[in-house]
């Protein structure tokens, strides 16, 4: 699979035009902790380091943990089931579109 990879920069830039002006510093903060440590988790494999299923159901826990935090102190706003998949559909949409240029990979969170 041929896959171009995109810079840092690049990822904030395409995030920062997808998050709603309304959202707060840490918030961003957290996006961007969140693809790093995407990024750093393929670069992981991609290097042949290995990751137990044991490691990821932790780390997926304390993830789900902190979100619900979030949500109980009213960091974050709750939308309708159907307004996030009308979201995940135009993401999806917006991926294919742009493979089809040869950008593969493109990080929609």
């Amino acid at each position: 699979m041929n896959t171009v990879s995109l810079s840092s920069k690049e990822i904030v830039k395409d995030l920062l035009l997808r998050l709603p002006d309304e959202i707060s510093l840490h918030q961003i903060a957290q996006e961007i902790e969140f693809i790093a440590a995407v990024r750093q988790g393929i670069a992981e494999l991609d290097r042949g380091e290995n990751i137990t299923i044991e490691q990821i159901e932790k780390e997926w826990m304390n993830e789900i943990q902190k979100r619900c935090r979030e949500i109980d102190e009213g960091k974050v706003q709750l939308i309708p089931a159907e307004d996030a998949l009308a979201q995940l559909r135009k993401n999806m949409h917006e991926t294919r579109l742009s493979s089809q240029g040869n950008r593969i990979l493109k990080f929609s969170f």
